[in-house]
């Protein structure tokens, strides 16, 4: 008797596909992906809001000095920098640019 090597090998790998193993070399089968719906492009995608006086002046009421701000949030600090309106958005700082009082020659004493 001779045995069908074609239809055995065709129920094996039947079977390796039902339990999700990978079908044998011989017999390598390609699996397409589906297509992509819509291929998102850099134009379509999201932008970041625009930095704008008023958001600037909120992010750096959040910090006491220019430079926590500078370290804290670097993109605000350096798009109000390009604007010119890193002062502006300091105001609610008292002593923006200079040194306060116990800054100037205070010593500490120990």
């Amino acid at each position: 008797m001779v045995k069908d090597t074609a239809a055995a090998a065709h129920a094996h790998e039947a079977k390796a596909e039902e339990k999700g193993a990978k079908p044998a070399e011989g017999a390598a089968k390609e699996k397409k992906k589906p297509a992509k719906k819509h291929d998102v492009g850099i134009e379509d995608k999201a932008k970041k809001p625009e930095w704008t006086m008023a958001r600037l002046s909120k992010m750096a009421r959040r910090f006491d000095s220019e430079d926590a701000w500078r370290h804290g949030a670097p993109s605000s600090y350096k798009a109000a920098h390009s604007k010119g309106v890193v002062a502006q958005c300091m105001s609610h700082v008292p002593s923006h640019g200079k040194k306060g009082v116990a800054g100037r020659g205070a010593r500490h004493s120990a």
